[in-house]
């Protein structure tokens, strides 16, 4: 996902409200995107979940962004670690074909800082 195209969003928080009409209908909105929904009268709590996922979109997004940038660090680091132990073996293309050889060698890493030999 593409997170830029998000760029320029209505900042958050945003807020749900519930209001009841005057026939005793009950309406969920989130004011900051004009978002208003009512909720169906089958018993189904979708239009609430609905609402309450749109009012946590600036959040949830926020997350996202942030744990993209923490993974983005493990593997600088994983990659380091994983150079310094067997510089020869190492191939970032190779690393990106495949999964496995990755693992493999995050495994071996993370024997070689514990101090085990047989990996």
């Amino acid at each position: 996902m593409n997170t830029e195209q998000f760029d320029g969003h209505t900042p958050g928080p945003w807020t749900l409200e519930e209001m009841e009409d005057d026939e005793g209908q009950q309406w969920f909105e989130v004011p900051a995107v004009h978002y208003t929904t009512k909720q169906s009268g089958d018993g189904s709590q979708q239009e609430y979940a609905d609402a309450q996922l749109i009012a946590a979109a600036p959040d949830l997004l926020a997350a996202l962004i942030k744990e993209r940038e923490e993974v983005k660090r493990l593997r600088k680091t994983i990659e380091r670690a994983v150079r310094h132990l067997h510089p020869e073996d190492f191939n970032v293309a190779s690393a990106s074909e495949s999964n496995g050889f990755l693992l493999e060698k995050m495994w071996a890493a993370t024997c070689a800082l514990e101090g085990k030999e047989d990996w």
